[in-house]
Parts: C-alpha cells; structure tokens; sequence
C-alpha cells in the first residue's frame, strides 16, 4: 500500500490479490474503507474482471462519489477457469 501525489491526482495502492471467483488475498477491507469513508470527485474502475470492481459490488450503493466503469472487454465473461 501507500499513498502518492502528483499535482492534484491523489492515488493510492492497495496490496490485493485474486478475484471473487479465486478469492481474495491481501487489504480488502482496507480498499473498502478507503472508498466509503471519502466523498471523491470521481472514481474510476478501469478493467472490469479484476479485484477492484469485484470488492466494489458489495457496497456500491454505500459509496457516495461518482463512481464510473471503464470496461475493456469481457473476454472472460463465461470461463469459469
């Protein structure tokens, strides 16, 4: 983890890894918090099949900033593998 500035572009780092399918491995709740305990201009997920919109779903309707989906394909949509 760790927190980073450039000009006005706050970015944090999570030590997460896994997806809802495998499971998660690493500061989930701490990304949780992170979202749902500041009211940000935007948050933007890029990439849908990965952990960081897998640990948005469950609270998306708790999070109070503008949340956009970037997707950049399904490729793996049906492969459970």
């Amino acid at each position: 983890g760790g927190q980073r500035h450039h000009r006005n572009i706050l970015s944090n780092r999570f030590n997460i890894s896994g997806n809802k399918v495998r499971g998660f491995k690493g500061e989930t709740k701490e990304y949780q918090n992170f979202l749902l305990s500041r009211n940000f201009d935007a948050i933007l997920i890029y990439a849908a099949q990965q952990w960081t919109l897998d640990l948005v779903i469950p609270i998306i309707d708790k999070i109070k900033s503008n949340l956009f989906l970037a997707p950049c394909g399904f490729s793996k949509l049906n492969n459970i593998f």
